[in-house]
């Protein structure tokens, strides 16, 4: 004779092993969370370092290569 447990208390064979794949979940989907918080700021700098890059080339500051010019190139683009 099998024994049968109410279902809607969440007891039984197995209980602990649906709560642990619960956490398992829960801690890898926040692993994968901060992982694209992480990556969007790496992107972004990325992004403004070409963008700075390509404003250079447009305006001619290549030929300066001051880091003030590189610096001040790109307090206006985070500005804006």
């Amino acid at each position: 004779m099998e024994i049968q447990y109410p279902l809607s208390l969440g007891i039984g064979p197995g209980s602990d092993d649906a709560v642990g794949s619960r956490q398992e979940f829960a801690r890898r989907f926040a692993e994968g969370i901060g992982k694209l918080v992480g990556n969007m700021k790496g992107d972004c700098r990325k992004k403004t370092k070409g963008l700075i890059t390509r404003m250079q080339e447009a305006t001619g500051l290549v030929e300066v290569g001051s880091k003030l010019s590189l610096w001040s190139l790109s307090v206006v683009i985070v500005e804006s």
